[in-house]
């Protein structure tokens, strides 16, 4: 696994190469669901034309050669100034060492002005501590608690963006 998070990049996710995010998500979904609800944006079927519209930046994260998972940023709609952040590690390996606030902040650097946001907002499971500590050294604060459509307790998270 790298150490070093300059090898860390970012690939986007495009007509080319989004069947084989789809063939991760098959293999991943019931080892990630203790830890996450969904394992794509929202609509994501329609991401070539919410990326065109503004409302959509998808990735794939890059590590040794090789695609290790995936983060998103997603809005509803143009005018809004927040959008919602998506992560998800496919392999066990990478899921510590702090790769995970590498791309989060590697992502709210490189997306804020294209997307026009000023606030990022995430929900995690309380049963994802792990997730939480990243989310929190990423400058995300806990803004509420509930239980999701999954009949899961979860936390809101935000971040304002300077």
């Amino acid at each position: 696994m790298t150490k070093n998070h300059s090898d860390i990049s970012l690939e986007p996710i495009t007509a080319n190469n989004r069947a084989a995010y789809l063939r991760f998500e098959e293999g991943f979904a019931s080892v990630l669901s203790p830890f996450m609800s969904r394992l794509h944006p929202n609509r994501h079927e329609e991401y070539q034309l919410r990326t065109e519209q503004n409302l959509l930046r998808w990735f794939y994260i890059l590590a040794d050669g090789k695609r290790i998972g995936s983060i998103w940023l997603e809005k509803d709609a143009a005018e809004d100034n927040s959008a919602v952040l998506g992560l998800f590690l496919f392999e066990e390996a990478y899921r510590a060492g702090g790769i995970g606030e590498t791309v989060i902040n590697r992502i709210l650097a490189e997306q804020k002005d294209s997307l026009n946001i000023d606030e990022v907002i995430l929900r995690v499971r309380v049963t994802n501590p792990r997730g939480i500590r990243c989310y929190e050294k990423c400058g995300f604060r806990e803004v509420g608690r509930g239980i999701g459509h999954t009949g899961v307790v979860g936390i809101e998270m935000r971040k304002r963006l300077e």
